[in-house]
């Protein structure tokens, strides 16, 4: 049976930026919204959580020195290498499984963990593995910020993802990050309105899918 590093290798194999992640306009909309969700400090240290090829590692490095990406894939690890101008960073790039976060020395602790689209992959009892694994890694008053799509039998709802990470988190910020009809962006002018309307509607609605963002800070 195939694992999910052996899926995510195949896909990486197969093509280069297989989510067309450096391509779409609406990828580089909702990278750049998240980035805007953190980019109101630097931070000492920082880990990458799932990196992929290192479209937004590059981001990261305008906000701090010290960065540690990990990926599944080795193919998506060694294209993150090419890819993210490292010079005058300490950018150190991993190639494990973030079940097991026994890879990184739990001493060192981050001030920023970034987990993007990575969750929904996982099995419920994992989702809670890694989430005790962010936060034995995160130092005290640091920040983890999550992204997901919500609705939809395949993914959280968003009381579900608001719950999973309240758990073990205070949440600091929300955000809607992009809103599709039929594939098709909406545009950020509508946004509230279908929020106040659209997560109720989205029940019924199977082509309407939302992508949100969650920063939130360790709990005291």
């Amino acid at each position: 049976m195939q694992g999910i590093g052996d899926k995510f290798e195949e896909l990486y194999k197969g093509k280069p930026d297989p989510w067309s992640v450096k391509k779409a306009v609406s990828e580089k909309f909702r990278l750049d919204r998240l980035f805007g969700m953190i980019n109101f400090q630097n931070y000492n240290s920082i880990l990458d959580l799932g990196c992929g090829e290192g479209v937004f590692t590059s981001k990261l490095t305008k906000l701090g020195d010290k960065i540690t990406c990990v990926d599944i894939s080795s193919t998506a690890i060694e294209r993150a290498k090419h890819s993210v101008d490292s010079r005058g960073k300490q950018v150190r790039f991993l190639c494990a499984d973030i079940n097991n976060l026994n890879v990184l020395d739990a001493e060192n602790k981050f001030d920023l963990i970034c987990c993007l689209e990575t969750l929904y992959y996982l099995e419920k009892s994992d989702r809670e593995k890694l989430l005790d694994g962010i936060e034995m890694l995160l130092r005290e008053n640091g920040f983890i910020l999550f992204s997901a799509p919500v609705i939809g039998k395949s993914y959280y709802t968003l009381d579900e993802l608001k719950e999973s990470i309240g758990a073990k988190f205070d949440i600091y910020m929300l955000r809607i990050l992009t809103i599709r009809f039929h594939g098709r962006i909406v545009p950020k002018i509508f946004h509230g309105f279908m929020y106040s309307i659209g997560l109720f509607l989205a029940k019924y609605i199977k082509k309407l899918r939302y992508q949100v963002g969650i920063l939130a800070v360790k709990k005291q």
